[in-house]
């Protein structure tokens, strides 16, 4: 029974980034003062309301109140089924969700109304379109938000984290990574995207393996699941091939205190690692001193049963 539970709480936890709307902050209001006061409060704002930032901040708050809502819900079943199968836990979870999916998506549909304001108010327009990607659960609402990106944000530098953002992994998402990649005439910000790219499509392998044949999200979420079943064809020799072509091409543009070649080179040396560490290969050598400083290997092991227990203090 312990083990079903944690089971249960573990599938939770890789599918509440897909099930569950993530919470917003709310602005926490002032007190009351004088009637006068109040009145000046209001008169303000009525009149922010109105502007493209005050809308969005209206629409946050709304969604706000909607997921907390969930939570609360989403909290006292799994009290109340706590000794529920995995199946039936999840079925109940896809029922609360439904009960809120369409007041959720018409409130994403105002976001991206207030992000269709690029050329009144550049900056709460690209504020809406990150929302979107990073809250939003409708595939649909992802599309027409990257296509307002590509319109009338393509030279902005925070375009490649805007882009690792994106809460769903679909095709729609990797088409928008392409689509940057192809417009942008800015040579570094495609390198930096291309490397999102990267790291977007191993993320969905990641999960292929997990969401496989899951019933519950092939019904909710049918652009994810035909996504993930795309990939699951890609394998690790594929995606080296990827990193290779990344870096030839890019390998010399700097992010932060490194390049792209460099994290590639790591990124790649992480995959051969992973791809010699598995059940029934041999393991690959380990050589360094014990704790009596003398030296040693692994293979000086072999046939024994050996505990391996790395750690560090970074």
């Amino acid at each position: 029974m312990a083990n079903r539970r944690k089971l249960v709480r573990k599938y939770l936890v890789l599918l509440s980034g897909i099930l569950l709307l993530m919470p917003l902050s709310v602005f926490a209001q002032e007190d009351s003062k004088t009637s006068d006061q109040d009145s000046d409060v209001q008169v303000e704002e009525n009149r922010e309301a109105t502007t493209p930032a005050g809308k969005l901040a209206e629409y946050q708050k709304q969604l706000g109140d909607l997921n907390r809502q969930l939570s609360v819900k989403v909290r006292a079943m799994q009290e109340a089924m706590a000794e529920a199968s995995q199946e039936e836990v999840m079925e109940a979870i896809m029922k609360l969700q439904e009960a809120t999916q369409a007041e959720s998506v018409a409130i994403s549909k105002n976001v991206l109304n207030v992000a269709k304001c690029a050329d009144e108010d550049p900056a709460t327009s690209l504020e809406a379109i990150k929302w979107i990607f990073a809250n939003s659960s409708a595939a649909e609402l992802h599309k027409s938000a990257g296509q307002l990106l590509v319109e009338y944000h393509l030279t902005n530098e925070e375009l490649p984290e805007i882009l690792t953002g994106i809460r769903l992994p679909t095709q729609a998402g990797q088409d928008l990574f392409e689509a940057v990649i192809k417009k942008s005439q800015d040579r570094d910000l495609r390198g930096r995207v291309s490397l999102g790219l990267i790291d977007y499509i191993a993320q969905g392998m990641q999960m292929a393996p997990a969401l496989e044949g899951n019933e519950q999200i092939a019904k909710m979420y049918p652009d994810v699941a035909s996504y993930l079943t795309s990939l699951s064809d890609m394998n690790e020799e594929a995606m080296l091939e990827k990193m290779k072509m990344l870096s030839e091409d890019y390998g010399d543009v700097e992010i932060d205190d490194s390049t792209i070649g460099e994290m590639v080179a790591r990124k790649i040396k992480a995959i051969e690692v992973r791809s010699r560490v598995k059940v029934g290969k041999v393991a690959p050598e380990i050589e360094g001193p014990d704790i009596d400083g003398e030296s040693f290997k692994l293979s000086d092991y072999r046939g024994k049963v050996v505990m391996l227990d790395f750690w560090g203090d970074w």
